[in-house]
């Protein structure tokens, strides 16, 4: 009977150990939560999560060093690019009949930027060379990530209907243009230096609603 307990803490353990695995290493395409797909207007850019490891390090041991405060190496700067962010709702028809259905879509103003950073690199020095005017209209549902954001109080509520033909799926999603800076940062005391991280920053310039629409496997 104990041992029969003792087998079953341990498979447990074990369990739970996999599934903290498996939530940490989950993936996300951009490596932004709050965007699908960035697509950059020159294909030779690409975003943090898709850059090569090895050549990171590299610049980290390029980087001036000086004797206090911080030095950076951008990758990207304010490069534009076209994203798609978060699907507000997604319907399929699965049927041979054409099927109807409502929504009503809350919509409100704000400013946006979105960051990502690793290590101990100050906020500071991410708000360098950041673009002067960052407006868009998204709904609240869309995440603005672990920045400061000034929202408008304005609100507008959009109702409307709309058919789904047999086989189709129609989705709601918010695209826009927005510009990206992606650098490594390390911070010198002394001429030691004591922080460093990498940090990617995205600001969102524009926002629209765009339905989708799409052929489903009968």
């Amino acid at each position: 009977m104990i041992k029969r307990k003792i087998t079953f803490i341990i498979l447990t353990f074990l369990f739970l150990m996999l599934a903290s695995v498996v939530s940490l290493n989950a993936f996300i395409k951009t490596g932004h939560d709050e965007f699908q797909e960035i697509i950059f207007d020159d294909e030779n850019v690409v975003l943090l999560v898709n850059m090569n490891k090895d050549e990171i390090s590299k610049e980290y041991n390029r980087l001036n060093r000086k004797a206090f405060g911080w030095t950076t190496h951008y990758f990207n700067m304010n490069e534009h690019a076209e994203y798609v962010g978060n699907t507000l709702f997604s319907r399929s028809n699965r049927t041979g009949e054409t099927i109807k259905i409502s929504y009503k879509l809350t919509e409100e103003a704000f400013n946006s930027t979105v960051l990502k950073v690793s290590g101990g690199v100050d906020l500071k020095v991410t708000a360098q060379n950041k673009k002067k005017t960052i407006t868009g209209t998204v709904n609240p549902s869309f995440s603005i990530g672990n920045t400061k954001t000034n929202s408008q109080s304005k609100e507008e509520v959009t109702e409307f209907k709309m058919d789904i033909a047999p086989y189709t799926r129609v989705s709601l999603r918010i695209t826009g243009e927005c510009y990206v800076t992606t650098a490594i940062s390390k911070y010198f005391f002394f001429g030691i230096p004591l922080k460093k991280g990498e940090w990617e920053r995205i600001d969102v310039e524009t926002m629209y609603y765009e339905l989708y629409e799409e052929s489903i496997a009968r």
